[in-house]
């Protein structure tokens, strides 16, 4: 059966390289965002370089640019724990990616879609927050934003912690 996929059931997780350079593939390495209530698209337009020469008499001519994601806005039910995942001194997601960034790792956001055998991964760095607008009667309701560090794409799901890995390296290439 074909399924189509809904963001029900959809898992966004953070992961830190223990190798500078290498994404973390396995699922013990990732930690699941338990209170993420949506993330951005990651679907961009490529800015269009134009490419037109004199020669041209009816149209321009463009070549493919860059993609800009711009700061990446995911939501989060702000809770305790959410507090303490992000500002937690010294193990904090902020202070660990400020820390482990001085050693040229990156920190990974893994998007994980129910009925897809792909996830999408985006090295990242976390930016600091404070306090959202509060209205009666509603939920606090956080945006935490990164900023896009290197290029992002689509690989295969995060290995489970029972599977034995054998190169542990992203040796795969994104697809687009």
């Amino acid at each position: 059966m074909n399924r189509v996929a809904t963001s029900i059931g959809t898992k966004v997780y953070y992961g830190f390289e223990a190798e500078a350079g290498t994404r973390p593939t396995l699922k013990k390495d990732y930690t699941h965002f338990e209170d993420c209530t949506s993330h951005p698209d990651f679907n961009p337009e490529r800015e269009q370089i134009e490419t037109t020469t004199l020669a041209q008499e009816n149209n321009k001519t463009y070549t493919q640019g860059l993609k800009d994601f711009g700061a990446l806005e995911f939501g989060f039910n702000l809770t305790q724990k959410v507090l303490d995942q992000f500002l937690t001194k010294d193990t904090g997601i902020i202070d660990k990616a400020k820390k482990l960034a001085d050693e040229g790792k990156r920190m990974w956001i893994c998007v994980d879609i129910k009925y897809i055998n792909k996830s999408f991964y985006i090295p990242v760095e976390p930016q600091d927050f404070g306090l959202p607008a509060g209205n009666t009667n509603s939920k606090y309701e956080l945006t935490v934003r990164f900023n896009v560090i290197d290029d992002a794409g689509w690989y295969d799901d995060l290995v489970d912690d029972t599977v034995t890995q054998s190169s542990g390296t992203n040796g795969d290439e994104p697809t687009e």
